[in-house]
């Protein structure tokens, strides 16, 4: 990516928004859980048995993770069965392999299932220690993959960076640790010292990088005062929890995860770990649920590995979560973890891609047909929507952490209902064509896009899109509505609120204020007096009329994220309303509806030789206008003209005004 990348650009072309997400959430969008048997597919379709090769831990301290992906992805292969299999007729057969082998062993293990148990799709990984192993293996066998996990960025960094047969669903790693340090940065921002813990591999050593450079960010006071690397597989923690303690920390940090983190939990528990500092963990609550008591402590920040808790989105807003949750509870008797979704997800996922490669091309497809389907594929699961990202093969969906909480209706904890925080997942990832870095590309774009845009926001709130609900209400009731808590956001017409300190407002664009320099005007033929006589004239325009808003900063209404930079609009009328050198008195021509502005020590009225004219350019006559020769070239549907020049309305505007020869400079109300 050329040039420098600033706050704005690295937020716009990152990912799928939310509103088009939602927009698309039609019947054309697939969904996950949909197993009936499909139309009767196009051509023939051979009978034998599907071969799905599963590779997660099935023993070891990991096996918390690992088990509950292969139920997932059990479930939904007995569902695909129960209506005929895949496109009708292909039934799904899983075969098993233990990833606590060991890499090695792993890697031979994925050949054998290739080459001698032939079979037609592999799936599954827990560990990120292994993924780049079993990655270019796969890539180099032709085997159709859908990692499960194994989150390492370095696996589409470094180890294939143009992937052909592999795919990933789950968060990429540095995901895990931005979704944490925000977490903290938005809870406890007066953090000062902070101790870390972590799993001495590539997860842990990603983690530790990601939440140091967040901090650096949001927190430039903290600081860390301990570190501790516990080998992976460790069961005694004694000393790494006492090395944190004796630091004195504000916060301990960690990694931990599976069954390591539930022997560090409770060792800490007979420290009183949790009582001498506050506590965040990426991952405390990716494991089974099950796999945590009642005696695990509340309040701390117990993270999902970024991805999904079972308890949210909440049934009544999702149904998708809700079905998922009782059907793999009716069928295990327990709950999932973010691994059950997941696998669950795939399958569906690689259904999906079959259909409509079957629909386009008749037949049995290959696999080149079906990774087609699969790139840029999105889904509705029960985490909420998943995209694959066609030029990395990895899947986005928002980042979820939370609060630990015991509550009546379970026998473990789970995520505090009231303080899920989740974000947009563009947000805190790296764009397309985003340069590989070290050791992330995720950490260099946090390090320099979120630098370069002047100011940080430590907290980018996000919705599922389950979670909004459009409705209309009478310009009059939206007061009434507001102070109900009826509505938490409203876009009409209305008097800007008074007396409701706790409601913020952004006024629509009404028109332009331009100011038009007489190119034959001697005093100002320079650029820069030019410049200095607006800023000059603008106090007069901010003050003389009480329906103006100016900004100097190039950022309007328009603009997405247009809130976000309201810090930096007020410090821009800051500076435009100071005091300004004199200079040259402005003789000007005020066009209509501008007669009442009365002369400042700035500008006087022109008589007879002028140096600028000011005049007001309504946006709904640039609208107007726009519509008309968007009509007058040819488009057909009336309200789809009004929609597209609403959307583009800033491009056109910016266009229209550039019509003028003469320079310019301008001033929204």
């Amino acid at each position: 990516m050329a040039g420098e990348v600033n706050r704005r650009d690295f937020l716009s072309t990152l990912g799928v928004s939310v509103g088009a997400a939602l927009a698309s959430a039609g019947a054309a969008l697939p969904v996950v859980g949909v197993a009936h048997a499909q139309d009767k597919p196009k051509g023939n379709i051979p009978d034998k048995p599907y071969r799905i090769g599963h590779m997660t831990y099935f023993t070891g301290a990991a096996a918390v993770l690992g088990e509950p992906m292969h139920k997932g992805q059990l479930l939904a292969a007995e569902e695909i069965n129960a209506t005929g299999g895949l496109l009708g007729k292909r039934k799904i057969e899983i075969l098993k392999a233990d990833e606590n082998a060991g890499t090695d062993a792993n890697v031979k293990e994925l050949r054998r299932l290739k080459l001698s148990e032939n079979i037609d799709f592999f799936c599954g990984i827990t560990s990120s220690g292994n993924t780049p192993a079993l990655g270019p293996v796969a890539e180099e066998l032709k085997v159709l993959t859908i990692f499960v996990d194994g989150c390492t960025d370095f696996l589409f960094d470094k180890a294939v960076p143009n992937p052909h047969y592999i795919f990933r669903i789950t968060n990429m790693q540095s995901a895990d640790g931005v979704t944490c340090a925000l977490g903290i940065a938005q809870t406890w921002p007066k953090t000062k010292r902070v101790a870390h813990i972590h799993p001495d591999y590539s997860y842990g050593r990603n983690a530790f990088d990601h939440l140091k450079v967040v901090m650096k960010k949001l927190m430039p006071q903290s600081e860390v005062v301990s570190e501790g690397w516990p080998k992976l597989g460790t069961t005694d923690f004694a000393s790494h929890i006492t090395k944190a303690i004796a630091a004195k920390p504000d916060l301990i940090v960690s990694s931990v995860w599976g069954g390591d983190y539930v022997a560090m939990y409770k060792q800490g528990l007979r420290y009183g770990m949790f009582q001498k500092a506050k506590f965040a963990s990426t991952i405390a609550f990716g494991v089974a649920p099950h796999a945590l008591g009642k005696d695990h402590p509340e309040g701390v920040i117990a993270g999902v590995h970024s991805n999904y808790h079972f308890t949210y989105p909440g049934g009544d807003k999702w149904p998708l979560n809700k079905t998922f949750v009782e059907k793999y509870h009716a069928r295990f008797n327990e709950y999932p973890n973010f691994q059950a979704e997941g696998g669950y997800v795939a399958t569906y996922m690689l259904k999906s891609a079959i259909e409509k490669a079957n629909r386009i091309g008749g037949g049995w497809p290959d696999d080149d047909a079906i990774i087609a389907l699969l790139e840029g594929m999105m889904m509705a699961g029960p985490a909420g929507y998943v995209y694959i990202r066609p030029d990395n093969h990895q899947g986005y969906k928002d980042a979820v952490t939370g609060f630990s909480k015991n509550v009546p209706e379970y026998p473990f904890p789970i995520l505090d209902p009231n303080r899920i925080i989740t974000i947009p997942i563009r947000n805190i990832t790296a764009p397309p064509g985003w340069p590989k870095g070290e050791p992330t590309s995720t950490y260099t774009c946090v390090f320099a896009a979120w630098a370069e845009a002047g100011h940080e926001i430590p907290y980018y709130p996000s919705f599922y899109p389950q979670e909004i609900t459009l409705g209309f209400a009478e310009p009059a009731a939206v007061p009434r509505l507001f102070a109900k808590n009826a509505i938490h956001a409203y876009v009409g017409p209305l008097a800007a609120p008074k007396g409701v300190a706790q409601l913020a407002w952004v006024e629509s664009l009404r028109a332009f204020v331009v100011l038009t320099f007489n190119p034959a005007s001697r005093a100002f033929n320079d650029a820069r007096d030019r410049c200095a006589a607006a800023a000059r004239l603008a106090p007069a325009l901010a003050t003389a009329r009480t329906e103006y808003a100016v900004h100097p900063y190039p950022v309007t209404p328009w603009h997405d994220d247009y809130v976000h930079h309201g810090d930096l609009v007020e410090a821009a009328k800051a500076r435009v309303t100071a005091a300004v050198a004199a200079g040259p008195v402005l003789k000007l021509r005020v066009g209509q509806g501008l007669a009442a502005l009365p002369p400042g020590p700035a500008w006087r009225a022109a008589d007879g030789e002028w140096d600028a004219t000011l005049e007001e350019l309504p946006v709904r006559t640039l609208l107007r206008d726009e519509v008309a020769s968007a009509s007058r070239s040819g488009t057909r549907s009336g309200a789809r003209r009004s929609t597209t020049s609403t959307r583009r309305a800033w491009r056109m505007s910016a266009t229209t005004l550039k019509r003028v020869s003469a320079p310019r400079s301008s001033s929204g109300p």
